[in-house]
């Protein structure tokens, strides 16, 4: 080991706590948000093959009903542990544009481990399958906010019901992208943020903003930037909220200014 890397690892261990450097280990520091710059985007979720997930493969309804509000959500998961999210938009809940159509979210990485446990991207999930109910157990906190409901403190239980109707190929997907403004979908073009009419911000990603001469800001954990009443350096509101490509989550989120 150089003396450079042998420098970093030491200074990683004394900030994280950790016993020993090697220059042979793996370390999970690979995929878990830098403790040095907590402003550094999280692990990315390529969405390629986990493995075969063929033992709970099938299109899940995993709709939900709160506080009156039905919002009609389905999973795929493949033969080969890729689990797509589709998010019907004419059923009135939060984040929905009215349209008849269904938003398909990015894909998520799907790994088995042994029996029931699986990876889900980076937490530990049990999948248990019974007949035509699928449990889904998390084993950790959903740091990724599966759910978008945004709580990642919380590690839930989902009981998904497999469908025979609608099947995949009946799922008619959007076209367009203005009003969409959920995590985990397409965002918007730079062109389209002025046309933009929904009740919150669009999502752009982290590219589009960068390239257009926006610049990223991170929240701090406090949500202060997602208010009404927040301004960027420049003294604007900013422009749109920021999807980071290839993952789930980006941290506490973060918001385009220019």
């Amino acid at each position: 080991m150089n003396s450079d890397k042998l420098l970093r690892c030491l200074v990683t261990t004394f900030a994280l706590g950790l016993t020993a450097c090697g220059s042979s280990s793996t370390s999970t520091l690979a995929t878990d948000t830098s403790a040095l710059n907590p402003n550094l985007p999280g692990p990315q979720d390529t969405g390629e093959p986990g493995g075969d997930t063929t033992a709970i493969a099938g299109l899940w309804d995993g709709t939900t009903t709160t506080d009156g509000s039905t919002d009609i959500v389905y999973w795929d998961l493949a033969t080969d542990g890729v689990l797509t999210r589709y998010d019907y938009q004419q059923d009135g809940a939060a984040g929905a544009s009215g349209e008849n159509c269904y938003i398909q979210g990015a894909p998520i990485n799907v790994t088995p481990e042994e029996g029931d446990d699986y990876s889900l991207f980076n937490v530990a999930i049990t999948a248990v399958r019974s007949d035509n109910n699928l449990t889904i157990t998390f084993n950790e906190p959903d740091k990724n906010d599966v759910d978008e409901d945004g709580d990642i403190a919380e590690s839930p239980t989902y009981n998904w019901m497999l469908l025979t109707t609608p099947v995949l190929s009946d799922l008619n997907l959007c076209t367009s992208t203005i009003g969409v403004t959920a995590l985990g979908v397409m965002p918007i073009a730079w062109s389209d943020i002025s046309e933009y009419t929904g009740p919150e911000k669009p999502y752009v990603t982290n590219g589009v903003c960068t390239t257009n001469g926006g610049s990223i800001v991170y929240d701090i954990g406090d949500g202060t930037m997602f208010q009404p009443e927040y301004r960027c350096d420049s003294g604007s509101p900013p422009v749109a909220y920021v999807f980071f490509e290839g993952e789930l989550v980006a941290d506490e989120g973060a918001v385009c200014c220019v």
